[in-house]
Formats: structure tokens, C-alpha cells, sequence
């Protein structure tokens, strides 16, 4: 299978190639999440090629979310030692993606509306890389992101190169209120 440039296509069952394992390198240096991988799992349904496959992000398995009282707010000790213990004891990646949301689910239209049989999984795999160098503020998942890129974009890829730094991130949503996230160092 032709792959995009930074893509490896693994089958994690050699005796099927109905699920396919994608590591995904983000080689364009002008990409906000260069130097970053990211695992990605296609699933090929039964009916294929008529009906679209299915990707997932994998690198997220779980979202930490961190509250803290006002009257005790944390200090940047306190959420180091935080972050250290969620990150050695649960190796989880997070990502700051408009078409990519907390959980993993992917927005790509070749696996929604735009797929017709003529497709191959390699186009799902250069569309997954595609993600990282030209991302769709107008087709999120993630409407955080999506409406900061919309809005910001300078500000977009510098959070974007914050969250691969690692550690803990304070985010302001559109509702005003406050959550933080944990992102391990991935570059």
C-alpha cells in the first residue's frame, strides 16, 4: 500500500486485513504538530468499498481533567508532580485538533460524505496525514479548537505547540468556564 510520506501501515492480524494499525509522523515542518505521532486503527467494514471505513485516533484513551478550588489554587510545583504521576502512570497522548475530538473520533470527509468505492485506504491514510497540514475549522470535532484557529491562528499553533511540550494546560471555553488538561511531551 502507498502511504503518506511520515505513515507506517501495519496489520496487527496478518491473517485478515480488515484493521489496519497507522502510525502517522507529522513531517511538515510548517505543521503546528510537527515532529508529533500519532496512532490512528482504519477498520474495514464488510461491505468495503462500498461502504466507507472507520478511523480512530488512538493515542487518546482517556482525557484527565483537573479541578481545583478557588480559594486553593494550584502552584506550578503542585501540577508538575500532577502531571509526572498521570503521565508515567497512564501513557496517554492528547491532541488539540479541530477534526479530531477528545475521544479519538476523526472528521474526515472521505469517511463521511465524500466516499464512493472508487477510494482506496491508501486516500484514508494520506487523508489522516492530511489533517496535520491543512486542518478544516469548518468541519470540527473539536469546536474549541476549531473555532480557535477560525479566530486565532497564530495563537491556534502556538497552543498547538504548547500541548506537545507536555504537561498541564489551562483551557477557556467559549462558555467561559475552565478546564485543565494533562498532554505528555511529544516532541
Amino acid at each position: 500500500m502507498d502511504a503518506a510520506p511520515g505513515a507506517t501501515v501495519t496489520l496487527p492480524n496478518p491473517n485478515s486485513n480488515m484493521v489496519l494499525n497507522v502510525a502517522i509522523k507529522v513531517m511538515d515542518t510548517d505543521s503546528p504538530w510537527y515532529g508529533a505521532t500519532y496512532d490512528f486503527v482504519i477498520t474495514v467494514p464488510d461491505q468495503f468499498p462500498i461502504q466507507a471505513p472507520r478511523a480512530e485516533c488512538k493515542t487518546m484513551v482517556r482525557t484527565f481533567v483537573l479541578s481545583f478550588s478557588p480559594s486553593l489554587p494550584p502552584n506550578r510545583h503542585m501540577l508538575q508532580v500532577i502531571t509526572h504521576h498521570l503521565t508515567e502512570h497512564y501513557p496517554l497522548l492528547q491532541l488539540y485538533h479541530p477534526n479530531i475530538d477528545w475521544e479519538g473520533h476523526v472528521c474526515l470527509n472521505i469517511l463521511r460524505r465524500d466516499w464512493v468505492p472508487v477510494l482506496t485506504l491508501s486516500a484514508v491514510v494520506v487523508g489522516l496525514a492530511t489533517l496535520f497540514t491543512d486542518a478544516n475549522p469548518n468541519d470540527p470535532l473539536n469546536e474549541e479548537a476549531a473555532h480557535h484557529l477560525r479566530t486565532d491562528q497564530a495563537g491556534f499553533r502556538k497552543r498547538v505547540k504548547e500541548t506537545l511540550k507536555g504537561g498541564s494546560i489551562e483551557f477557556t471555553f467559549k462558555d467561559k468556564s475552565k478546564k485543565t488538561f494533562v498532554f505528555p511531551k511529544l516532541v
